[in-house]
């Protein structure tokens, strides 16, 4: 045990990964023997960092250092599950707390006041500008209409009689005339063309 430990303490001595596997197996099958389980974890912990597809040989290790081995890798198992559980809840928290942030709250309102005008329904929203803009917009077309109004009224009067009322008559066919079918219109003619 003394030899193992001075191969990966305080600085691994051994190249190979596959040694330095081996070294931490053994070391933790030896801790496992002499009642030191956390050890023998925490050396088995180093394995499967290294290796996580490491199996122990049965033939070669303890019953006590099988049983700490499973116990390492389900625990392995357990912490990763919590974490990726772990990661998919902030996952969905952020992509929730991304839908709200883009979320467009509409207020609750009667739609009548959609048709107020000098801009009202954009004062209601609290936008001043459009409301503004609405509203003078609104104010220019009504004072141009009026103006225009006073204009003829004051040339022409509410009635007007500057202009000669239109006279409709109607004139009697005169010989000769025929309808869009041919036939004379006049009703001193007797014969039919």
């Amino acid at each position: 045990m003394p030899k193992l430990k001075d191969l990966l303490y305080p600085r691994e001595q051994l190249a190979r990964t596959e040694d330095l596997v081996e070294a931490h197996a053994m070391l933790g099958a030896c801790h496992c023997d002499t009642g030191q389980r956390e050890d023998a974890k925490s050396e088995f912990e180093h394995v499967l960092q290294l290796d996580p597809e490491q199996r122990p040989r049965e033939l070669l290790f303890s019953s006590c250092a099988l049983s700490a081995f499973n116990e390492t890798r389900a625990d392995r198992a357990a912490a990763a599950k919590r974490d990726a559980d772990l990661r998919a809840a902030a996952d969905a928290k952020e992509r929730y707390e991304a839908a709200l942030r883009s979320l467009v709250v509409y207020r609750d309102q009667p739609y009548i006041f959609n048709y107020l005008p000098g801009g009202a329904g954009q004062f209601m929203e609290k936008r001043t500008l459009p409301g503004l803009l609405f509203a003078t917009g609104e104010g220019l077309t009504l004072g141009i209409s009026g103006g225009i109004w006073l204009y003829l009224v004051g040339k022409y009067g509410i009635t007007s009689h500057n202009v000669a009322p239109r006279r409709w008559t109607a004139r009697s066919p005169a010989p000769g005339d025929r309808d869009r079918c041919g036939h004379r219109l006049h009703p001193d003619s007797t014969s039919v063309a």
